[in-house]
């Protein structure tokens, strides 16, 4: 090799200028004057082998990326020339600047590449082909990505596995389609660098030209919302010596740090502060009020809004209402397959839709909401999804409205008054405990009013006679409800809002989504009754088959409107414990087939659709 690499040195001074204009070319940047441009200075692979030698097996292939310095030479263009092409070829590739190097015949030869400026600047790589076993090459790049909406700052790592397991060079390279967008290192670690949106493809690195890629959203780095201070002597455990466990409750400060406060079943109140580093890693624990349910969860600092329409999957599990009641929800996901006994995610890429209430008349609304918030993080890993959808109880609780005894229990305001001040009202304990600054509160904040998934349309009232003539699409009552979820004020200021929120029949509201009962069974007194006409025209108005509500109290799961309306509000509390067997608690829709759950597996009842 070494006499070889003499003997070409000697000549290539006097025949560099014949070579350079007959030899292949590799495609760099645009050509430009090279006479006032930039020149090459250096030209050298990008993951050069030892000693600057390429290793090629017979019949083998192997991809060379070429980097040609300084960054803003004028011409990046290079020609090429391999010394003996019965050892070894080398070509173009699609990719700039990179060359495809083929084994033909045992030996040792070398391969040259020039630059096609007047820079003069060329280099030469020894290459040596063995008669060995040809490389097995890739066939298929698998990409463990975590998420695919990131905020400006975010970083994550793609894990790239190469296939088939016993590939040769399983090596792989990364690129950003926007590097202004996303960045990304050799290792495979992506920065979000602004809003916008960017892929990232992975290639393998052996020649065989398989390649595979990753779509991402950049969001502007999320403000949180900071929650309320607590007093300076908060807490006084002594206010819930009576209390049972409680929250966790998450409490973003104006740093987006956090600090997390629990009760455990003596009712000893306890605080820490988590940074907002780690946020993303901070692992807590849920606990029943009576201590018999106990799992754990993650913190999710990315909290996006889905489109308010989706496609069905193969299973729809639907239940609604749970009002803090947290084992009547166990038992329905159990019985449905959706959980296992260490109450995770089972359902695979199936999905749930709760049609809202998870506030109110119970012990357990933050282990309702968290355990909801834990299965939706679990479903989209498998493929599958969890919506939840805002009811009147999450309507009220977000500005304290609900401020009945007979909703929010004692231990949720002695707490509230132990963290703000003993002056905390019950009308002011939800807005504390689970406002705008919260995590729970982050997370209501970017659920639908109105859900469609499939063929089905889910909200937790329903529609009235004057909801159809205002013609609202669903993403303007999605987006109304939403923008003034936290402001009684700004609600008022809204007409529309007004009326989508109200929950009395005068002109006011009475027919909107998260009060209107007509649809649901109740009595919509004042209200003009619902028509099956009415019904059959807001089907076809939002291109879906029926609708499926909550929100009124009904005996069993029934249907009304000639089939087109599905209730599935059970008393959630009370149905299991006046005869398991004798009363329905959940649905579960697969294509046209729709099977009400019973506390008895055997009484299961199948309505089929056309």
């Amino acid at each position: 090799m070494e006499k070889k690499y003499l003997w070409r040195l000697l000549f290539l001074s006097a025949t560099l200028a014949v070579a350079c204009s007959e030899k292949k070319e590799l495609p760099g940047s645009e050509k430009e004057d090279t006479a006032v441009g930039v020149k090459v200075s250096s030209i050298r692979m990008a993951n050069p082998p030892a000693n600057n030698v390429i290793r090629l097996f017979k019949g083998g292939t192997q991809d060379i990326a070429v980097e040609v310095l300084p960054k803003n030479a004028a011409n990046k263009s290079l020609s090429f020339e391999s010394s003996n092409e019965a050892v070894f070829t080398v070509s173009a590739t699609e990719l700039p600047n990179v060359l495809r190097m083929a084994g033909v015949e045992e030996g040792e030869e070398y391969v040259t590449v020039w630059a096609q400026d007047s820079s003069g600047v060329s280099v030469e790589w020894g290459v040596i082909v063995t008669d060995t076993t040809p490389p097995t090459l890739v066939q298929a790049l698998e990409l463990s990505v975590e998420f695919s909406g990131l905020y400006a700052g975010d970083t994550l790592r793609i894990a790239a596995q190469a296939l088939p397991e016993n590939a040769t060079n399983k090596a792989v390279r990364y690129a950003s389609s926007d590097s202004s967008v996303l960045t990304v290192t050799d290792g495979g670690l992506v920065t979000a660098v602004a809003q916008g949106e960017a892929s990232i493809t992975v290639s393998a690195a052996d020649g065989s030209g398989v390649t595979t890629s990753v779509a991402f959203s950049v969001y502007p780095t999320p403000s949180y919302s900071s929650a309320d201070a607590f007093q300076t002597n908060a807490p006084n455990p002594a206010k819930l010596a009576a209390s049972n466990a409680d929250g966790p409750y998450v409490f973003y400060q104006a740093d987006g740090s956090a600090q997390v406060v629990t009760v455990d079943g003596g009712g000893n109140v306890q605080i820490r502060s988590i940074p907002r580093s780690e946020l993303a890693n901070t692992e807590l624990e849920v606990t029943s009020h009576y201590g018999t349910v106990t799992f754990r969860f993650k913190l999710r600092p990315r909290l996006t809004r889905q489109p308010h329409k989706v496609g069905a999957a193969k299973k729809v599990f639907v239940i609604s209402d749970l009002h803090g009641t947290l084992k009547p929800y166990i038992d329905a996901l159990k019985q449905g397959g959706v959980i296992n006994d260490s109450y995770e995610w089972t359902y695979g890429a199936n999905q749930m839709v709760v049609i809202g209430d998870h506030f109110d008349r119970g012990n357990d609304v933050p282990a309702l909401f968290w355990l909801t918030y834990k299965l939706q993080t679990e479903a989209r890993a498998a493929g599958g999804d969890v919506f939840f959808t805002l009811g009147n109880h999450e309507a009220m609780a977000m500005v304290g409205t609900n401020s009945s005894s007979d909703y929010v229990y004692a231990k949720y305001n002695n707490l509230a008054k132990s963290l703000f001040g003993s002056s905390t009202s019950a009308s002011q304990t939800c807005p504390k405990l689970h406002g705008k600054g919260t995590e729970i509160g982050r997370w209501i904040g970017v659920c639908n009013t109105v859900q469609v998934v499939g063929d089905n349309l889910y909200v937790h009232g329903g529609f009235g006679e004057e909801f159809y003539k205002r013609n609202y699409t669903l993403p303007f009552v999605n987006e109304t409800i939403l923008a003034t979820l936290y402001s009684s004020s700004a609600r008022s200021a809204d007409s529309h809002a007004e009326w989508l929120y109200g929950s009395s029949t005068s002109a006011a509201g009475g027919c909107g989504p998260l009060w209107y009962r007509g649809m649901g069974g109740g009595t919509a007194t004042g209200a003009p009754l619902l028509t099956q006409a009415t019904v059959e025209n807001m089907l076809k108005r939002y291109d879906v088959k029926r609708f499926i509500v909550g929100h009124c109290i009904r005996t069993n799961i029934e249907r009304a409107f000639d089939n087109k309306v599905i209730r599935v509000n059970v008393n959630n509390y009370e149905n299991p414990t006046t005869g398991r067997t004798t009363s329905s608690r959940a649905i579960v829709i697969e294509g046209n087939k729709v099977t009400v759950l019973w506390g008895d597996n055997t009484k299961n009842v199948v309505w089929q659709y056309e």
